[in-house]
């Protein structure tokens, strides 16, 4: 970020500029996600168009959804990052409470997930492997 875009961020005031970058966090990813749909619909209507019956147009759309998009997709999930990190650094420079941040939250939301993914990955796999993940304890800030 360049020092004129840092400062007049960072001039922002109150806890609403936290969550203004909340919002524009989940924006671009919500945006990502559009976009993902879209190629889908569009997958779907060139099969229908060639005559291929519902069932299968609508195989296109789920397949075509899913198709990573390589700088699409990683450079998405980089800003939308960037944005939150920012944001959290704007709460902690202003000495508010990161349970109040809105984008600290956004953060252990969508980690939360993925961790908790991940334990009930490796309980489906073999419960034996649940020592395998080390449990961490943390305490609230």
């Amino acid at each position: 970020m360049s020092p004129t875009t840092w400062n007049s961020t960072r001039k922002a005031v109150g806890a609403g500029k936290c969550r203004a970058l909340a919002r524009l966090a989940r924006g671009i990813l919500t945006g990502q996600q559009r976009l993902h749909l879209t190629i889908g619909g569009f997958a779907g209507w060139v099969v229908g168009r060639l005559g291929s019956p519902p069932f299968a147009r609508r195989l296109a759309e789920e397949i075509a959804s899913r198709v990573p998009l390589p700088f699409i997709d990683d450079n998405a999930v980089i800003a939308a990052r960037g944005v939150q990190i920012i944001g959290i650094t704007m709460c902690v420079l202003d000495g508010r409470n990161l349970i109040d941040c809105a984008c600290f939250q956004d953060v252990v939301i969508e980690e939360g997930k993925a961790r908790v993914q991940e334990l009930l990955g490796a309980a489906a796999q073999d419960w034996v492997e649940l020592r395998l993940l080390a449990y961490q304890e943390r305490s609230l800030p």
